[in-house]
């Protein structure tokens, strides 16, 4: 299996990189941190850009409920 073979889907992605311990680790911070500079807001515009398969973002957006994907 070629390296490019790993980022053919973002779950086979994610099981890869969950594997490392300070990707692990980060996760759950990265998330808090967030949530916590989002909080109170009603009107959030979430931009991802090159930013791995956007695990982050995902979970961001089911943990503040966001109605609206783009």
């Amino acid at each position: 299996m070629g390296d490019i073979d790993a980022f053919d889907h973002h779950r086979k992605y994610l099981s890869y990189q969950m594997t490392r311990p300070d990707y692990a680790k980060a996760m759950p911070t990265i998330t808090n941190l967030a949530i916590e500079h989002t909080k109170g807001m009603t009107d959030i515009v979430l931009s991802d850009f090159c930013c791995g398969v956007g695990n982050s973002t995902r979970t961001f957006t089911k943990l503040v409920k966001v109605k609206k994907h783009f």
